[in-house]
């Protein structure tokens, strides 16, 4: 296995992009191509033979440990990285103020996307551009560089799916 970032360059540790195959050192990957879907198999070799593309995201570790992010179509897309979105509502949930959160992509002439946090504040706390501004140094913090939510907006409440998730 190996991490891909755009363009099909090897990831550095600790930094996410799609998971491959390596062909080349694999000895059980046999699969070259999907029958009668020419697109499909553009889409996963799309960097050439050498790497089939999985469609899901994960990072590596020193150790060679990979961990899966989440699905590559789930994906917020900005300056060229990939980023989950639960990465990112995992991090501001995890600040003392925050109730619930969900990041999304909001299109962006430059960047392609921009991440957008949507956030519940728990009842003791009233929003404020401080703790906006308190709760995006916490998440600073906890999330690479390039996957910080440049903005950040107060809601009432998050619409849940019929399975109970935002």
């Amino acid at each position: 296995m190996i991490i891909l970032g755009t363009g099909g360059r090897e990831c550095p540790t600790g930094e996410g992009g799609e998971i491959a195959i390596d062909t080349e050192k694999s000895p059980l990957h046999w699969f070259d191509r999907y029958y009668n879907e020419p697109e499909g198999t553009t889409v996963r070799y799309r960097f050439g033979r050498r790497y089939y593309l999985t469609g899901d995201l994960g990072r590596m570790d020193a150790d060679g440990n990979v961990f899966y992010l989440g699905a590559k179509e789930n994906a917020i897309s900005s300056n060229g990285y990939m980023i989950v979105p639960s990465q990112i509502e995992a991090a501001l949930t995890s600040h003392p103020a925050v109730a619930a959160a969900a990041a999304i992509g909001k299109p962006d002439r430059l960047r392609g996307e921009v991440i957008k946090a949507f956030v519940v504040l728990k009842s003791e706390f009233i929003s404020s551009s401080d703790v906006a501004e308190e709760i995006a140094q916490y998440v600073r913090g906890h999330l690479p560089p390039y996957s910080l939510p440049p903005e950040i907006e107060f809601v009432a409440k998050l619409p849940p799916t019929s399975e109970g998730k935002l």
